[in-house]
């Protein structure tokens, strides 16, 4: 697919973000299989003999496939998580990383260590312990066995790159480490979001979690990407690969603007069942608003655009929307679809089976009642049964 892309010059595409992702982590992964435990205590190969100055580290692949895009993510092996956990233990022990204490303990330690060893050996021990500290926020996460934990290691996480970030925001990247980098963090943020979106399906009514810091968090991502879309010429972000420019500039802003639409989403669904009219009708236009936003800046072959122009159909139909706005946004979903399914179809995610059946069923019913004169293009959406 890579030679096809490159010999039409195809940029518009997910091909790219999903296969530039699968190569840093499938690298990383193959490098993680070589840890071995032994008498002698935990081997691996931290030199690539390809590359006999550069230091290869694991870890640092696989997180980066993990933020170019997570759904990269899969396990190959009834081993990979042990190995994954002896890679950890190897790559903190090796670049002597921080395993007790939270972030106020490595920031006062990292500030020592500079002044008694240099950038070299505090690069290497903040770079194990934020990807150590990360995958546990990951794991948590994505597992969705325990939101509030990952919460917790994403603050952590964030908590020290942004303090690095402005502590030693003159530091060049190479002497600092590529953690600091403007879109590492973002895309750590970008995943701390959904968490927290998580969280908050999941809250009580007294719980810690709201509304308000998720929007927040929202409209940071949002003003943050903007206020730093990369110039020409400004290589300290390094170089933007085929790829690199959705995964940490457009998908953590479309992303952004699809939580919000969540956010009104749920409050129009709640206003609607309180029989607030006014309230629903303004909280479901502005989740329809946004969830297309999000939905127009992921490429058109990505099951996400698919996705977010589905909820943002479902904000329509709740809304009473006319048959006439809501069956060219059925049409628009549907002609999409062979484009996405050519790289989404095994997508461990499965998106669109879950969801693509509900557009069927409509345009069906929609159709036939036309054809029956039972509805009219002015028919509003939610008269015509969606299950």
């Amino acid at each position: 697919m890579e030679d096809v892309l490159t010999s039409n010059a195809v940029l518009n595409t997910s091909a790219w973000v999903i296969m530039n992702a699968y190569k840093d982590f499938s690298a990383g992964v193959r490098y993680m299989k070589e840890i071995k435990k032994t008498d002698t205590g935990i081997h691996g190969n931290m030199n690539d003999i390809r590359r006999p100055v550069a230091v290869i580290q694991a870890l640092q692949l696989i997180i980066n496939g993990l933020l170019r895009d997570d759904r990269v993510f899969h396990m190959d092996s009834e081993d990979w998580l042990d190995k994954l956990q002896l890679q950890v233990q190897f790559e903190v022990s090796a670049n002597e990383g921080w395993v007790e204490g939270g972030p106020e303990t490595v920031k006062e330690e990292a500030v020592k260590r500079l002044k008694e060893k240099g950038w070299k050996s505090v690069r290497g021990a903040l770079g194990a312990t934020i990807r150590a500290w990360f995958l546990r926020a990951y794991f948590a996460h994505r597992s969705r066995s325990s939101f509030s934990l990952a919460l917790q290691y994403y603050n952590d996480v964030l908590d020290v790159l942004d303090w690095g970030a402005r502590t030693w925001h003159d530091v060049p990247t190479a002497d600092r480490g590529v953690i600091f980098q403007k879109t590492y963090i973002r895309a750590i943020r970008r995943l701390k979001m959904d968490a927290y979106l998580g969280a908050l399906k999941e809250a009580e009514d007294d719980s810690e979690y709201n509304v308000e810091d998720l929007m927040e968090l929202a409209n940071q991502i949002v003003d943050e990407t903007t206020k730093n879309a990369p110039k020409e010429g400004d290589n300290d972000e390094g170089p933007l690969d085929k790829g690199a420019w959705y995964s940490f500039f457009v998908y953590p802003v479309a992303d952004a603007h699809a939580t919000l639409g969540a956010i009104f989403m749920q409050q129009g669904l709640s206003a609607k069942q309180a029989g607030d009219k006014a309230e629903a009708e303004n909280m479901l236009a502005a989740a329809s608003k946004f969830y297309k936003k999000a939905a127009e800046m992921y490429p058109p072959d990505d099951e996400n655009f698919a996705l977010y122009l589905k909820v943002a159909f479902e904000a329509e139909y709740h809304l009473g929307k006319p048959l006439s706005d809501t069956l060219p946004l059925c049409k628009r979903i549907r002609d999409s679809l062979p484009g996405i399914l050519k790289i989404w179809e095994m997508s461990p995610s499965d998106k669109l089976t879950r969801h693509i059946p509900d557009i069927d069923r409509f345009e069906e019913r929609a159709y036939t009642g036309i054809l029956e004169k039972k509805y009219t293009l002015e028919t509003p959406s939610s008269e015509v049964p969606l299950n």
